[in-house]
């Protein structure tokens, strides 16, 4: 059902915008730690991923879904390949911002 007052309209403008602000200030953040390697930045983002999964776990309560999911080799290998190519996704961003090429990297190569 429709939200007569238009609130999750509004919602949904606010989290776009937090969402693309958000992206726009990840490669400053990169900037400021060049001098770590892209790959050690993978597995620090990785490692707070997971613990911040699992927090939200815990506070949900969602311990049956996720042993659900665990329970499923087919679900489980979905998971795993999208998690891969995740994080070879970030792994170029993060050496793409690191080494100046945010501008390729997000639009591709100039000409």
């Amino acid at each position: 059902m429709a939200d007569p007052s238009g609130a999750g309209l509004r919602a949904g403008y606010l989290f776009g915008l937090v969402a693309y602000a958000w992206w726009g200030l990840v490669p400053l953040y990169f900037a400021q730690v060049k001098h770590v390697p892209p790959a050690e930045i993978l597995a620090n983002r990785i490692v707070w991923s997971i613990g911040l999964m699992a927090g939200l776990t815990v506070l949900t309560r969602s311990w049956p879904d996720l042993f659900r999911v665990l329970g499923s080799r087919r679900l489980v290998l979905t998971l795993l390949l999208s998690a891969v190519l995740l994080s070879g996704n970030w792994l170029l961003y993060i050496y793409a911002t690191v080494t100046g090429q945010v501008t390729e990297a997000s639009l591709g190569p100039a000409r």
